[in-house]
């Protein structure tokens, strides 16, 4: 599968590693930072790959409340 973004934010696995498994069940998003839908680069790359794979995307979000400047209101 070729690259589907010029986006240089988005990094690709090293060469030789595995592919993306087209009989998968989804595709994961895994994520850290930009708790936004829109202008999040990484996942509408996501979202990319998932269509391209005819699968859907499941996003994970794991919560601490021990990180600096950690709020209820960045969780709710």
């Amino acid at each position: 599968m070729g690259l589907v973004t010029e986006d240089l934010r988005v990094h690709l696995p090293a060469e030789g590693s595995a592919a993306p498994r087209s009989e998968g069940e989804f595709v994961l998003y895994w994520m850290q930072t930009t708790h936004r839908a829109h202008d999040n680069f990484a996942l509408n790359f996501a979202i990319e790959q998932a269509n391209a794979l005819n699968l859907p995307v499941v996003v994970y979000h794991g919560l601490r409340h021990d990180y600096p400047w950690a709020s209820d209101r960045f969780h709710s």
